[in-house]
């Protein structure tokens, strides 16, 4: 008969056994699990693409890159994994700074291309009160589609820091500017080449500020430099092409419903203003907002939701507004690496989701596409964007007979030529004011025009 203190020994080993067998047997179910079920090409949750099975080559095989591969693709393919990094990120946010409302992550996964912001946040000399935007305005009925799309109220004490993050602050996230006056004129003496090289188009930059210009409270305006103050520094270096003002046409709106709460994008309403101030710097009537029928994608969340899973952000869920003109269309597409084949599409995708309304604009960041309308003026315009030209580009139907977006992104063909064949007259440059103070992205609206000589420009 064993002893007392024996039995426990036993009883221990017991369940150990037990344990390791519990555990393997689960490992081993999941891994299986893990290896039959089909498998997602795309996280929404993440809003990224996700890895494939990598292709056995001797190379890879021999340097560890196979092996290495095949991690990632488990990594982003293991059982159950949609349920689980939700509540993974719930517990990391725990490890957020906080102070009073705002929450500070620290996160490598940049938005729009790997945009890097300077971490010299602070501003001394170009950020200026504006008490006339101070006050809680009451919003207009017709627009009022989400909750909280008011102005933020000013709180009382606490400040935050941040470098490569989201800010979340009052229910909204927003991320710091940290642009400077030395990238706002490179980025003008790139627009200008263009406006150089083709000297009877007419050739506009429409720099778009984000939400943090207007909505974050004074006290934490420090911590970011002026949007405004750097698109007013483009647009006063630039020698032959046309600025335009978007910042004067959002501060005449801000009660209205401009930027999304969970996303780093301007809203359809934002865009349609966008719009207002390039007809203004065109000298042409912009249709008015009541002429198009206004529809809405409700229950949104956008990209600074999914990067952070936030609980504030996830009681602010957004409503996507598009405006839809009378205008006929055809739409056609090329994708990054078929440039040789067009593919029919819409510039509306209306039967966008939830999950992806924003891309009801355009319906992706494609290389090129061409809308062509049942207008017929001889004018055709090109926009170079990235994915705030989206919403903007679907106002410029009510203007032209053909319109081509190309995201500069993910097209990498000379440009001169063809701007000649498609007989263009005006060209648009609609990018977020963190891209053009972006080397990176400045480099890549440059080169599109690589093959060609560049004028000289003092």
């Amino acid at each position: 008969m064993l002893s007392l203190p024996s039995f426990f020994i036993a009883m221990k080993k017991a369940i150990a056994i037990a344990f390791v067998f519990i555990f393997s047997y689960s490992l081993l179910n999941m891994g299986l699990l893990t290896w039959i079920t089909p498998k997602n090409t795309f996280s929404l949750n993440e809003k990224r693409k996700l890895a494939s099975f990598p292709q056995w080559s001797f190379d890879n095989f021999f340097k560890g890159f196979y092996f290495d591969s095949i991690n990632v693709y488990f990594a982003d393919h293991f059982i159950f994994r949609d349920k689980i990094i939700p509540i993974a990120l719930t517990i990391n946010n725990l490890k957020g700074i906080q102070i009073e409302k705002v929450k500070v992550y620290q996160n490598e996964n940049l938005l729009d291309g790997n945009i890097k912001i300077s971490e010299n946040l602070i501003s001394k000399d170009t950020f200026q009160e504006k008490d006339n935007h101070q006050t809680k305005k009451n919003l207009n009925e017709s627009y009022e589609i989400t909750q909280n799309t008011h102005l933020d109220s000013l709180q009382e004490a606490g400040i935050g820091r941040t470098s490569n993050n989201v800010f979340i602050c009052n229910g909204k996230g927003f991320q710091f500017f940290g642009g400077n006056h030395q990238s706002a004129k490179a980025f003008a003496k790139v627009v200008d080449r263009y406006a150089f090289q083709h000297e009877k188009i007419n050739v506009y930059a429409a720099i778009v500020p984000s939400n943090a210009e207007f909505y974050l409270p004074l006290k934490y305006q420090k911590l970011k430099r002026s949007e405004c103050a750097n698109i007013e520094a483009t647009n006063q270096a630039l020698q032959k092409a046309i600025g335009v003002n978007i910042c004067e046409e959002i501060y005449n709106h801000l009660d209205e419903y401009l930027y999304f709460n969970t996303d780093h994008h301007w809203t359809g309403l934002g865009a349609y203003y966008g719009y207002v101030a390039w007809c203004k710097a065109a000298q042409i009537e912009p249709i008015p907002l009541e002429s198009m029928k206004r529809k809405v994608i409700k229950n949104y969340y956008g990209t600074l939701y999914h990067l952070t899973q936030d609980p504030e952000l996830a009681k602010n869920k957004d409503s996507v507004e598009y405006f839809k003109s009378d205008v006929k269309t055809k739409t056609f597409y090329w994708l990054e690496n078929q440039m040789n084949k067009a593919y029919s599409g819409t510039y509306l995708v209306e039967f966008a989701g939830s999950a992806t309304a924003y891309g009801v604009f355009l319906g992706a960041d494609y290389p090129l596409m061409q809308i062509t309308t049942e207008i017929q003026n001889n004018r055709n315009c090109l926009v170079i964007k990235n994915s705030y030209g989206n919403p903007f580009t679907t106002y410029l139907v009510n203007h032209f007979e053909n319109i081509y977006a190309i995201d500069y992104r993910y097209y990498h063909l000379p440009l001169n030529q063809f701007i000649k064949d498609k007989k263009i007259t005006d060209i648009i440059f609609l990018m977020g004011v963190f891209s053009t103070n972006t080397p990176q992205h400045v480099r890549k609206v440059d080169v599109l025009l690589q093959n060609e000589k560049k004028p000289h420009i003092n």
